[in-house]
């Protein structure tokens, strides 16, 4: 059971845009703390998360926390400055739109802009999943899910019971 309670679809608080962050203080620092903790404790033997914005615990504020190799890092206020003109169309799947799946397109590569917990800028340039994955919680704090962009429903599943994605013309992927 994740530490705190995230956020699922029709809950219109995920449609909102997030606020941005001015005061960094033990506030900020609590809610990183609440979204690493949500994150490594979802899941089953099925799903994990990745990443998650603090939106989707109830905090609209402009803060992402992406797990890498079992490490967290905290992204405030992030901002995608570039974005390569290569795009991928891949499965993307997420925590407050459960057991639901997709192929979303999107660049290969970006360039984003944040600040640590301590209010320091950074940049940041990623490629493959981890910018996938940034791309993906950043649109949370503008309003989008990742369902938004798929317009052919071919392109959706459902995670049965035993791990397998299933579209409801029951394709197996």
């Amino acid at each position: 059971m994740p530490k705190k309670q995230i956020i699922t679809i029709p809950d219109d608080t995920l449609r909102n845009k997030s606020s941005e962050i001015k005061v960094f203080n033990k506030d900020i620092e609590k809610i990183a703390l609440d979204m690493a903790d949500t994150i490594g404790s979802y899941g089953n033997q099925n799903e994990a998360g990745v990443a998650l914005a603090a939106v989707q615990i109830g905090y609209p504020v402009r803060l992402i926390v992406l797990k890498e190799d079992d490490e967290y890092i905290a992204l405030a206020n992030p901002k995608i400055v570039k974005k390569s003109k290569t795009a991928e169309e891949d499965l993307e799947g997420c925590m407050s739109v459960p057991q639901k799946y997709g192929f979303v397109m999107r660049p290969k590569k970006v360039k984003v802009s944040a600040q640590n917990l301590r209010g320091e800028n950074l940049i940041l340039s990623m490629d493959g999943l981890m910018a996938r994955i940034l791309q993906h919680e950043i649109d949370h704090l503008n309003g989008i899910l990742f369902i938004d962009y798929i317009t052919d429903e071919d392109k959706i599943y459902t995670l049965s019971k035993d791990g397998t994605l299933i579209n409801k013309q029951m394709k197996m992927l």
